[in-house]
This record gives structure tokens, C-alpha cells and sequence, in this order.
């Protein structure tokens, strides 16, 4: 064989392998890419109920049955309060730093970087004091804005809720009586309700944030406030009151006056969900008329509550 076509050879040979490696490793990354792709889309927070716990500086995971998953943690997370969950995304109030923390499912806070069952981390969004924020205790989330009240500043603060960049003030100070806002949360007419937990009511905004109405009133230090797709008002009372369910017209459905309730959402099948801070525990209800709630799960220091859907 000349040396001529030996190297002719050589290089065809060379040239197939190259093609053959190019094309494996080509594929192999089209695997490893579309696995990522479907890993990096799932949602965390599917069918688990994620509870704001004070003694740990984190948040519970639980599924439906009450049982523990893991914890959501961050450093400089202190005290969370008011824990929601919208669309995948996880926001929790960092009550110790005026701050607001959150895994975003579709953002760059993701610490995942394979394809491994690996817990979301937590990221500061809202910076400390950012729009004046003192004292947050809950978030809610409408049209892509996220709304925190501010404690001792008696507003509602809004921000970017991919961002955390401060826009405005969602309802002013003091707008219509209100003192010591904590729960928030809007119903399907775009209505916010808030709970002025100095004034004992839930005070109603429109979307411009002027009052246009007044629920609960009476309610011993209101705390948690969670609106069903049905617009079925829940206020839990702090105060020792329990909590309390309206109709759309403010009319009084349900009511469990048992406990110190602040935490509060709608979880599977429509039941309401409760975190009992006396007790250290999760409660469920049905909203039936003349029941009382059921123990759910056991808890440290409950704050807020929310369910991923």
C-alpha cells in the first residue's frame, strides 16, 4: 500500500470518527438539554402547602396529607411571616429585615443545576426598607405586581414581582382607617381586602386604592386574609377570635371562633387551611355550616400559609 493512499485512509477513518463522536456528543446534549429544560419547568410547588415557621427561619413543605417534605431556607431570612405562592413562584416575608425573599420558577434564582430532586432556594427580591417598607407581614400578587402591607407605616407597598424594584403605593397611609395592615389578598373583581388589624376590620379598596367598604368588623386583631374563586372572605383573628367567613355581600357563612388564627388559604378540594399559633398547629375546614376545624398537621411557630396549586 503506497503511503500515499495509507494516509488517504487514515484520514477517511478520522473523519468518520470525528462525525460519529460529533453527532453522539450532539445528541447526548440534545438529551441532557431537553431533560434540563423539562426538569428546570416542573412546579415545586404543585399539591404541597408551604407554612412560614418562625423557630427555624424557614418555610414547611407539606403534601396533601399533612406530612413533612423539606424546608425552604436562605441566609438573612428572619422571621418569616407571610408566606404565597402564585403560579410556581414562592414569595415569603422577611418580617426581622423589612425584606421580601422568593424562588421564582421561571427567573435565574433557580440554584439547580442538574437534574437531581434537589430543594428551591430562596433569594432576597425586596431590599430592605425599599419603598419605606416597615414591619411587612404578607404579600399577594395581582397582575404580575406584588403587594406587601407595611405594618407600621399603614400602607400597602407595590413591587415588580420578578424584579422586586419598588413602583408605588398601592393604597396610602391610613386610607380609610387603616392601622396595622397585615393579610391581603384580592378577590375576582380585582377588589384588595386588608386587614387593619389595629382597627379590629378588613377594610375594601378598588383598584385605584380608595376604600369602598368595610367587612369584619369587630374581629379582634385581624391577621390572615384569603378570598376563594368563589369570593368567599376569610379573616383569621390573631386575638384569640378564630376565623370568620364572608359572602361577597359581607354577609357572615362560616366561623370557627376557636384559637389565635393568622395564616390562612384555600387548599385542595376548596377547604380552608389554618395555622393555629397557640397550638402549633394546621387546622383544615370544610366551610360547612356548624363544624368546627380539624387538626391537620403539627407545626413549631406558624405564621402564613399558602397552597400551590
Amino acid at each position: 500500500m503506497t503511503q500515499a493512499k495509507s494516509a488517504s485512509i487514515t484520514g477517511g477513518l478520522l473523519f468518520v470518527f470525528a462525525a460519529w463522536f460529533t453527532t453522539f456528543a450532539m445528541a447526548d446534549h440534545g438529551y441532557d438539554q431537553q431533560a434540563w429544560e423539562q426538569w428546570h419547568s416542573r412546579d415545586f410547588t404543585a399539591k404541597r402547602m408551604f407554612v412560614g415557621d418562625r423557630a427555624s427561619n424557614g418555610v414547611d413543605a407539606y403534601d396533601r396529607k399533612g406530612n413533612w417534605i423539606f424546608d425552604l431556607t436562605a441566609d438573612g431570612l428572619i422571621v418569616p411571616f407571610g408566606v404565597d405562592v402564585d403560579d410556581g413562584n414562592i414569595y415569603v416575608v422577611s418580617q426581622g429585615t423589612n425584606e421580601v425573599y422568593a424562588y421564582l420558577r421561571d427567573g435565574n434564582r433557580s440554584q439547580h443545576r442538574d437534574h437531581t430532586e434537589e430543594v428551591p432556594q430562596l433569594e432576597l427580591l425586596v431590599q430592605a426598607g425599599s419603598g419605606g417598607l416597615q414591619k411587612p407581614f404578607y404579600t399577594t400578587i395581582e397582575d404580575d405586581m406584588l403587594y406587601v402591607s407595611s405594618h407600621d407605616t399603614d400602607e400597602v407597598l407595590r413591587y415588580d414581582a420578578e424584579t422586586g424594584e419598588f413602583i408605588d403605593v398601592a393604597v396610602t397611609a391610613g386610607a380609610g382607617g387603616l392601622d396595622g395592615p397585615r393579610g391581603l389578598d384580592f378577590d375576582s373583581r380585582g377588589r384588595l381586602y386588608v386587614a387593619s388589624s389595629l382597627g379590629n376590620e378588613v377594610i375594601v379598596y378598588n383598584r385605584h386604592g380608595d376604600p369602598v367598604g368595610h367587612i369584619a368588623k369587630g374581629i379582634l386583631a385581624p391577621c390572615g386574609v384569603s378570598i376563594s374563586r368563589h369570593d368567599e372572605i376569610c379573616v383569621g383573628a390573631s386575638g384569640g377570635g378564630g376565623v370568620h367567613c364572608y359572602d361577597p355581600e359581607g354577609n357572615e357563612i362560616y366561623s370557627d371562633t376557636a384559637g389565635k388564627v393568622c395564616g390562612l388559604d384555600f387548599g385542595p378540594r376548596g377547604n380552608l387551611y389554618t395555622t393555629r399559633g397557640d397550638l402549633s398547629a394546621v387546622t383544615v375546614h370544610s366551610l360547612r355550616p356548624g363544624t368546627q376545624g380539624e387538626w391537620f398537621s403539627d407545626a413549631n411557630l406558624p405564621s402564613g400559609l399558602s397552597w400551590g396549586e
